[in-house]
């Protein structure tokens, strides 16, 4: 069984985690379309971020108590023990324990897009702050394709079991203080450039840390990263003829209008969600 991996994103697949759609949805559009000047500034600023872009993720997995150690789980109530086999993490909190639920493994995940979009986003500032606050829109969408990549790559990884969703750090009652914690078991720093500042912030910033669950799949089950259907690019399947903002590369979107699948926690039960892929 896998037990780590670290994934360096290859070129020709960055063009992946350029979503104008979802940077529309972090500028606050909702579903109006941006003006054409724009538009042409966002396309020059992704142009300039996938020039600076580095993509890469790793991930460790561990275990989590099964039936033998009910009786452990019920005198921690609120917590979950992540067996690492050199290591046990206690995870506190009610909002991962439900994440987990069911789980058979947990991978402790890092991603990045790398130190590069830092530095360009900081030129940026000192030149245009429309170009800059358009560039960190994109860069927050490609932070999130890159997570649902990351999911994508997980269930193909571990072909008899399903990921639920990468629960970062921070989220819920999960606190923020396990960041350097997780930082160290999957040797983030060494293989990612990825650590931390004194306030427990990533640097680089376009970054996550979290926590995937890896359901067991049952005979019949559907792998949430299964295709649910196949349309051409820019319609929805709620609405056919439904144009959207923009069309992108290929990957995690919605039929919902409130922007990507990667970072929705209703995903799972959504019947909405489309993954779109250029025909």
């Amino acid at each position: 069984m896998i037990t780590e991996r670290t994934v360096y994103l290859e070129e020709p697949e960055y063009g992946r985690l350029i979503d104008f759609d979802e940077a529309a949805r972090y500028l606050g559009y909702g579903g109006a379309s941006p003006t054409e000047e724009i538009r042409k500034e966002l396309q020059e600023c992704a142009g300039r971020l996938r020039a600076v872009l580095r993509p890469a993720w790793r991930y460790v997995a561990a275990r989590l108590p099964g039936e033998e150690n009910v009786k452990q789980k019920e005198a921690d109530e609120g917590t979950t023990a992540a067996d690492f086999g050199r290591e046990r993490l206690i995870l506190p909190g009610r909002s991962i324990e439900n994440h987990l639920a069911g789980c058979e493994l947990v991978l402790c995940a890092c991603l990045t897009l790398g130190a590069e979009v830092d530095k360009c986003m900081e030129r940026l500032q000192g030149e245009s702050m429309l170009s800059a606050l358009l560039f960190d829109a994109l860069a927050n969408a490609a932070v999130e394709r890159l997570r649902g990549l990351l999911e994508e790559r997980a269930a193909a990884d571990f072909p008899k079991l399903r990921p639920n969703w990468l629960f970062g750090i921070g989220y819920g009652d999960l606190p923020l203080a396990l960041q350097r914690d997780v930082l160290r078991l999957t040797r983030a720093e060494e293989e990612l450039g990825l650590g931390c500042s004194e306030s427990l912030m990533l640097i680089p910033t376009k970054s996550v840390t979290g926590f995937l669950g890896m359901l067991p799949d049952a005979d019949g089950a559907r792998n949430p990263h299964e295709e649910t259907a196949r349309m051409p690019d820019g319609e929805t399947a709620d609405n056919p003829n439904k144009k959207r903002t923009f069309e992108s590369d290929s990957g995690w979107t919605d039929g919902c209008g409130k922007g990507s699948c990667a970072g929705c926690r209703l995903r799972e039960s959504c019947k909405k969600r489309v993954f779109y892929r250029q025909m």
